[in-house]
């Protein structure tokens, strides 16, 4: 595993968290604030599956955004940075995360 070294392997699952499910339709929202208003809530929650970019919230705006979250994608500023509470925020449980970094394309998981 790659990062058994850095000691982080403890973080993953051993298995993929979406393995052995399918989704016929899938509501991809964005984390601008130009869906509130949008009133698009339920319509986001019908598709079976929901895909949230970083920090967006839900709470105080299900009726624009909806509730549901099925995989959310964080680049690694909202994994490291304290002030989005990672290991602490309920946005990040219960939920498949896909973590990624922007980092330069011939550096090691060292760097």
């Amino acid at each position: 595993e790659p990062f058994t070294s850095q000691g982080l392997a403890k973080h993953f699952p051993s298995s993929g968290l979406l393995e052995g499910r399918y989704f016929n339709t899938c509501a991809v929202v964005s984390n601008a604030g130009s869906m509130k208003g949008s009133k698009m809530g339920n319509f986001i929650d019908s598709h079976d599956a929901v895909i949230r970019f970083n920090h967006a919230p839900t709470e105080g705006f299900e009726e624009d955004v909806g509730t549901r979250t099925t995989l959310r994608i964080i680049n690694s500023q909202v994994v490291t940075k304290p002030n989005f509470d990672f290991w602490g925020s309920p946005l990040y449980s219960g939920v498949a995360l896909l973590v990624w970094d922007p980092c330069k394309y011939n550096a090691s998981l060292d760097e």
